[in-house]
């Protein structure tokens, strides 16, 4: 029994973060036939500009407020999940676009 169990425990390890990711906002996302990438870890997000803020999470949606210095400071992005590959965001004076998760390049 031992023997069955450390692989399945090993395989449970290995997925958790992939399976957490799933559910939330958590991850990088790429916008649509852009360069642009979004990056969110909890309330700490790097937003298209590169810039590091802190926003509002909630698992599901959340937000931050454009930094001085790039177009739209002050204006508030707000992201929301679609699903487990695709997140809206909406930026002011923007048609909201579905971004999806970045893949990751090996």
């Amino acid at each position: 029994m031992p023997r069955i169990l450390s692989p399945l425990i090993a395989a449970m390890v290995l997925l958790a973060p992939v399976a957490a990711l799933a559910d939330s906002i958590d991850g990088t996302w790429c916008e649509p036939g852009g360069p642009r990438s979004l990056q969110i870890r909890g309330s700490s997000f790097v937003n298209p500009g590169g810039h590091a803020v802190t926003g509002l999470y909630r698992r599901h949606d959340g937000g931050y407020t454009v930094p001085e210095g790039e177009a739209g400071a002050g204006d508030i992005v707000v992201v929301t999940l679609l699903g487990e590959e695709s997140l809206r965001v909406a930026e002011p004076g923007t048609t909201a676009l579905t971004w999806t998760r970045c893949q990751l390049n090996s």
